[in-house]
């Protein structure tokens, strides 16, 4: 029942404009007050899609750690799919933004509007987020900077052996949530076998070190860089349509076309 009262009152002052918005600076965690992911859903959805998505599940994920959200759908289904790692260390404000980021997703689905202008976020995707930013004062955005938080669930780390560790943008370097070493699965495999042709050996970060095969190296070359690995099937959150994609436990997920609202 807590949970309940919690999502009615965040859904209440979402609708109550941006009058009541200066309660957004307070940062409360959800986690503390512990909003329930389903009546939220079901607020916002008669709120500000009027209904349309009866049809569209919600669930949390325990496992997904490179993404905030996701819209995943097939011809006859959608659902929604929030981080409970990475929401569960920002704000309510995130919550909500990242919660209408998917439905607005889900709403587009049910209207069968198929955008891939600026990776899924068209005309029709911004146009309805700046009518909820504008009516309700929500921050909703195309993308998010939570590099922070993402980055502390990529705790395995390669680095290749070959030329193209001196090579920007990423200096041979491969970060992943899974312990999957880079190999044959990975669709740049080839190309990279072709044009380096170097192994990856797994390395440890230790403090401002990367630690390779027991040779420790400086990170300064590293600090700059993003260490976004977009090949790995988890961090494929470009918002793009895919037909095949690695999911939460590294399985290829092939009926459902994914949306996914990056970190």
């Amino acid at each position: 029942m807590a949970g309940t009262a919690c999502s009615d009152a965040i859904a209440i002052a979402w609708a109550s404009g941006p009058a009541t918005f200066d309660e957004r600076a307070r940062r409360i965690k959800f986690r503390e007050k512990h909003p329930n992911l389903h009546e939220l859903f079901t607020q916002f959805n008669h709120l500000f899609f009027g209904g349309a998505l009866d049809c569209v599940s919600v669930e949390w994920s325990k496992r997904m750690t490179l993404c905030a959200g996701q819209c995943q759908f097939s011809r006859t289904h959608c659902v929604v799919k929030l981080s409970e790692p990475l929401l569960a260390l920002r704000p309510e404000a995130d919550l909500v933004d990242t919660l209408l980021h998917e439905q607005i997703h889900a709403w587009l689905w049910t209207r069968r509007v198929f955008e891939r202008e600026d990776n899924g976020h068209g005309p029709q995707f911004k146009a309805k987020m700046q009518e909820l930013n504008q009516a309700y004062g929500t921050s909703i955005s195309p993308y998010h900077d939570w590099h922070a938080e993402v980055d502390s669930f990529r705790g395995h780390w390669w680095r290749c052996t070959g030329m193209c560790r001196h090579q920007p943008p990423r200096y041979g370097m491969v970060k992943r949530a899974m312990n999957r070493r880079p190999g044959p699965l990975d669709p740049w495999w080839k190309d990279h076998a072709e044009r380096c042709g170097g192994s990856y050996v797994k390395g440890l970060r230790d403090g401002e070190m990367i630690v390779l095969d027991g040779r420790a190296e400086d990170d300064d070359e590293l600090a700059v860089i993003d260490l976004m690995d977009m090949s790995d099937g988890e961090s494929l959150c470009s918002d793009q349509d895919a037909l095949a994609e690695w999911d939460d436990d590294g399985r290829v997920d092939r009926p459902l076309l994914r949306r996914c609202l990056p970190s």
